[in-house]
């Protein structure tokens, strides 16, 4: 039996528990997700890389120290290492952003760590509810722009890694939304991804797209996407609601809820202006400056 270990972000942990559930012959030595190591554990994922025969693994860069890629397979030659992109795509979600506080970490709300920026412009405008709610039921051609954009961004990533993504992600997106979020792929999306893994291990993959858990693991909170993107493209589908899990959360409350914490936050004003390069629609900060 191989053993091996997956350095990746929030997406680590439901691959290695689909890969116990379909694949016998792995053993997945379990590891924090990347950005939990900390230097009380970094031993710990330094010991469970030793002890792997394989490495599945996003790229990490030099802020990882002796856990970059580069330091690691220069340290493990004998290891046999597999790249995959962070599943990340932004295109569906133009509107959604997180914002990063001051002390560390981010901000959470009605939807955990994301924000809608729309709402946060008219927040910060001070703009009513319903005007608020008539924004984000219209359509706003900069959503498209950025779809555009996003998605060159995510086709160079691909080229980065072994295991690219976006070739999944939108023949998924055929049929129905790949991701919940920005960086929260379906189940599918997730065991498609390992069956290339497998593959390229000279693995079988078991046929388990029809057998995969009916709860999503990253399915806790489900974003809206604009009506113009699949609309613009020429697909069937539409996702116009925010959810947790599957209960649906009213865009009226929703706008209310937000504004309801961010007027509780004295500095926010500040906090948006740091986060603003985070921002893909644009977000009325002049009079904040």
């Amino acid at each position: 039996m191989a053993l091996l270990t997956i350095l990746a972000n929030c997406q680590a942990g439901p691959m290695a528990a689909l890969i116990s559930q379909f694949c016998p012959d792995l053993n997945v030595i379990r590891s924090p997700l990347v950005h939990q190591i900390t230097d009380k554990n970094r031993l710990d994922v330094i010991q469970n890389i030793q002890k792997s025969d394989i490495v599945i693994h996003q790229p990490l860069g030099p802020s990882f120290k002796e856990l970059s890629t580069a330091e690691l397979k220069s340290k493990f030659p004998s290891k046999t290492f597999v790249s995959f992109p962070s599943i990340f795509f932004g295109g569906l979600f133009p509107q959604l952003s997180y914002l990063r506080l001051p002390e560390g970490g981010t901000m959470k709300g009605p939807l955990s760590d994301y924000h809608d920026t729309r709402i946060i412009d008219c927040f910060l405008n001070r703009e009513s509810s319903e005007v608020c709610l008539g924004r984000m039921k219209s359509e706003d051609p900069l959503e498209l722009k950025y779809y555009d954009i996003s998605l060159k961004e995510s086709l160079g990533r691909d080229r980065a890694v072994d295991i690219p993504v976006m070739e999944i992600i939108l023949d998924e997106m055929s049929k129905s939304p790949p991701l919940f979020t920005f960086n929260h792929p379906t189940n599918r999306v997730l065991w498609r991804v390992l069956e290339r893994v497998l593959k390229l291990l000279g693995l079988q993959a078991p046929q388990a797209l029809d057998l995969l858990p009916e709860r999503e693991f990253l399915g806790n909170t489900r974003a809206m996407i604009p009506d113009s993107i699949p609309k613009s493209l020429g697909l069937d589908w539409r996702q116009p609601k925010y959810s947790i899990w599957e209960d649906e959360l009213p865009l009226r409350e929703l706008i209310t809820s937000f504004y309801q914490l961010y007027s509780e936050i004295p500095n926010f004003p500040a906090i948006c202006r740091d986060n603003e390069q985070r921002f893909n629609l644009p977000v009325r900060l002049g009079h904040y400056s």
